[in-house]
């Protein structure tokens, strides 16, 4: 991608690219990451509830046809995600102690609990990526919940059937 994203306060973030502006994404926007080709670029807007989806119009760095890829359930807020080799969006949902696996298609494959309530991102680790790493926060939890969830906070590690891809990395 060649554009530049910025922080742009409460319309979320937006991507730069020969001078011009792209649409912004969102007000709340919790994750950016990109389908294996790199041809779309997920992002959830946890307030919404909302999981979009952009193509990325390449080689300007662009987003057009802005979609909606999945919506959550009350009580669910989509956080932090990762994208797996087979094009499947890994969602953390904060408030509803779980992560989602979508298909490419935006269908739930798979729902993994979390031992708390506020699971806030997913990543991939391990040499072959088959580690889900799922964070937590105790952020704004009462003294009753922190005592049910001792754990919350913490990073969970879950041996996984799916492979993450490989963070990429910038080159000068």
């Amino acid at each position: 991608m060649t554009a530049v994203w910025t922080a742009a306060g409460d319309s979320g973030l937006e991507a730069w690219s020969k001078g011009r502006r792209s649409r912004p994404m969102g007000a709340c926007t919790r994750s950016a990451v990109a389908g294996p080709d790199g041809s779309k670029l997920y992002f959830a807007d946890s307030p919404l509830r909302t999981i979009y989806v952009y193509d990325l119009v390449e080689p300007e760095g662009l987003l057009a046809n802005r979609r909606v890829f999945a919506r959550t359930p009350e009580g669910a807020s989509p956080d932090g995600a990762a994208v797996d080799v087979d094009g499947c969006v890994w969602s953390a949902h904060w408030g509803a102690s779980c992560v989602v696996r979508y298909t490419p298609a935006g269908r739930i494959d798979q729902t993994i609990p979390v031992p708390t309530t506020q699971p806030s991102c997913v990543c991939f680790a391990g040499p072959q990526l088959d580690i889900l790493c799922v964070t937590s926060a105790r952020e704004n939890l009462s003294a009753g919940t922190l005592h049910a969830e001792p754990h919350a906070g913490s990073v969970f590690l879950y041996q996984s059937a799916a492979q993450g891809l490989p963070e990429p990395e910038y080159v000068q």
